[in-house]
This record gives C-alpha cells, structure tokens and sequence, in this order.
C-alpha cells in the first residue's frame, strides 16, 4: 500500500480530544515535532494516528520504496511533564515496546501485524538533560499499516442500515469467533504460551486481507499465560468478568486467564449482535429481544463463553468446533 487519503487536520483533532479526556492537555501539542522527521534515514513520519495506554501510534512512508505505508509504534510517556518520569519509567516503557516486537516477531504471518522492523532512533521529545544515551536510543517498532475497519464500526454500520442486516451480523459474529478462537489456541499452547488480554472490538480490525479477514490491532495486549508479579496486564474494564472487574477497581490487579479471554470474547460478539455497550462489572443481557434475530445455536454458544463454559483449552477446541460447524450449517461464510 502506497498511498492514504487521510484528512490529518481531523484525525489530530480526534487525539487531541482524546487526550484532553484522559486529563492530558498539553501532550498533543509536545508531539507534533515527530511529525516530518524520518527514523533511520528511512521512515518519514507522516502523522499521529492514536494514542493508547502503551503507545504512541504515528503513520509513516517507506521513502526507499515509493511511500510505501507502515504503522510507527513508539513508548507512551506524558512528555508534557517532564517531571513526572525518570529514567525508571522510560526504561520500563522501551522494555514493553521491545517485548511487543518480540511477540510479532514470534507470531508473523498470523492475524498480529506484520513485523518490518525494531529500530533506534533519536527521540526529540525527550529533554536533553537526559542525556544522549537516553536521547538517541528510542525504540520504534515498524509495522503493517493493516487495511479495514474495526469489529465495532463495521458491525455499527450493518445495524445502522436502513434496517439491521441481521444475516451479515450473524456472520461477521462467526467469522471473527472462529478466527480468534483458532489464533488463541495457537497462541496458549496448552498453559506454556501466551493470552490476549484486551479483547475488545475496537482491537479487532475486519481485514481486506483475504487470507486472514479478522486481524487483531495491538500485540502489545499479548501476554505470558503465567502471571508476571508487579506488571499490570492490558485491559479494558468494561470486557472484565465480574470478579476481576471487582479486584480492579480496588487497586488489585487479576492476571488474565483462558476463562476472562473468552469472557470476554463473549462481551465482543453480544455487543456485535446487539449493537449494546457492555456494563463494567455486569454480564450482558441475554433476553434481549433482538437475539431472538440470530440462530439459536450461536446465542447459545456466546452464552456459555459468558457462563464460564469454556475455561480451558480442550473447551477452546470444542467451542471453535461447534462454531466453525454452524458457519458451514448455515452458509454464513460470505465476504464481509
């Protein structure tokens, strides 16, 4: 891919109201001299397309190859307060962006992004009282700028058709269970590999690659299956389990497990198929009217993922096999 129409003007407005959310004014507009430099002599930095808990998320051109489009993932710190991190915390952050080009790494040519390349750089946005070391060794992760849409905003468009395309929502919801499913049991490798630990439908892109139409945006939320004592997993509090919902709003932080990720994917798919926001620290409604629009079997099977019926990997296979079964039943295995 080598070219993008983005209207940057309202993309930078998008992340400037989200920081000014999250009580960060003033960070934008540290940010903008990234904007025009080019990492290693070869990535021009084009824009800022988001910023996340563990991430600033920058969109840059390949000018050794016709512009060609990456995505540029660098340390979230607030550089706007300079005073409120040392060197322990920006050692800490470089050391999750290189753990995150570690798991791609381990996972290319699966459903994460396509992994270009670690490199090092002067960062301008730190002071230079740090000193060079600190200056000049910036870590970047250089990946695939993934073309599609989110899970949320493709299944909001079916529902906000002139009426719900029940038929196709019924579909996307099968076709992104069935490939999560399969990439998170190649992923857990039977208790000794790793977890997503922040599903939700805004990490999961509906691709216009053909050979993996369901992708997942952040390898950052890939962790170790076994709990790392003074790391706080990624999470979204809203696509908790009630009782790790409960541990995290007073301060103690639940490792996740083969039971929360799919908790969790069941929040995903009943939101998809209700178009309704999921409650922090409540299960989702299943007597919900509109479920009654989609096949039995499937309402069920987003059921048990919710009841705790699938909490191990054996289950995880069983419940991918039931599901992959009803997309050939019911013939929804269409493009999306």
């Amino acid at each position: 891919m080598t070219s993008m129409k983005v209207d940057w003007a309202q993309r930078h407005e998008y992340v400037k109201r989200k920081l000014a959310a999250h009580h960060l004014q003033g960070l934008f507009e540290k940010l903008m001299p990234i904007i025009g430099t080019t990492l290693n002599g070869r990535w021009d930095i084009l824009g800022l397309c988001d910023v996340g808990g563990q991430g600033l998320i920058w969109a840059a051109g390949d000018n050794t190859d016709g512009g060609k489009l990456a995505i540029v993932k660098m340390a979230f710190l607030p550089f706007h307060q300079q005073v409120s991190f040392g060197l322990t915390e920006i050692e800490a952050a470089r050391r999750r962006i290189e753990h995150e080009a570690t798991i791609l790494r381990s996972f290319s040519g699966t459903i994460l992004p396509q992994l270009y390349g670690l490199v090092y750089a002067s960062n301008p946005l730190h002071l230079p009282q740090r000193g060079e070391n600190v200056v000049a060794n910036e870590p970047f992760i250089v990946m695939e700028f993934m073309q599609g849409e989110t899970l949320d905003r493709r299944s909001r468009a079916l529902y906000h058709h002139a009426s719900p395309l029940y038929g196709r929502l019924e579909a996307l919801a099968l076709l992104a269970a069935c490939e999560l499913l399969s990439f998170f049991q190649s992923m857990f490798r039977n208790g000794e590999g790793y977890l997503y630990a922040d599903l939700r439908p805004n990490n999961i892109l509906v691709s216009e690659d053909t050979n993996h139409p369901i992708r997942l945006l952040d390898a950052g939320s890939v962790v170790s299956a076994h709990p790392q004592p003074g790391r706080i997993p990624p999470h979204s509090l809203a696509f908790l389990p009630p009782d790790h919902y409960a541990d995290f709003s007073k301060g103690r932080h639940r490792w996740p497990t083969p039971s929360s990720v799919i908790y969790a994917l069941g929040k995903t798919l009943h939101q998809v198929l209700t178009n309704r926001e999921p409650i922090p620290g409540e299960h989702p409604s299943f007597i919900d009217p509109v479920l009654q629009c989609y096949s039995e079997q499937l309402v069920k099977c987003v059921d048990g993922m919710i009841c705790s019926l699938y909490n191990d990997f054996d289950s995880w296979r069983s419940i991918t096999e039931k599901l992959i079964r009803l997309r050939v039943v019911s013939g929804n295995a269409p493009s999306m």
